[in-house]
C-alpha cells in the first residue's frame, strides 16, 4: 500500500495477516477452536531515488535511512512532538521530507 508517493521521497506499507491453525478439543466439554487470522507487524519502506531501507518504530533506524539529512529529521521531530508509532505522523514527516 503506497502511503506517499513522492519521485523524492516515498513511503510504502505492507501488512501482514497470517492464517493460524485451530484445534480440535480433546474432551467432548470443550469447543474446537476454529482457523482465525492473526495481524502482525506492519513494515514500512522508505524510497529514495528508487533505493528501499527498512524503517521501524526507533528514532536511530529512522534517522539512519534518512542519512545526511539526519539532523532536520531529528529537529523536526523533536519541534512536531512525531510519534513513530502512528502512521499519521510518518505521513507528515515525509510529506515535511519532501519540501526540503
Amino acid at each position: 500500500m503506497v502511503l506517499v508517493d513522492n519521485p523524492k521521497y516515498s513511503i510504502y506499507k505492507k501488512e501482514r495477516v497470517e492464517l493460524l491453525k485451530g484445534e480440535e478439543s480433546l474432551y467432548a466439554y470443550s469447543k474446537d477452536v476454529n482457523d482465525y487470522y492473526a495481524e502482525g507487524k506492519d513494515l514500512y519502506l522508505l524510497s529514495y531515488n528508487g533505493d528501499f531501507k527498512k524503517i521501524d518504530n526507533s528514532k536511530k533506524n529512522l534517522l539512519e535511512a534518512f542519512g545526511s539529512k539526519s539532523n532536520e529529521v531529528d529537529l523536526y521531530l523533536k519541534t512536531n512532538k512525531i510519534n513513530l508509532k502512528k502512521e499519521s505522523d510518518l505521513i507528515k514527516l515525509i510529506s515535511y521530507m519532501n519540501t526540503l
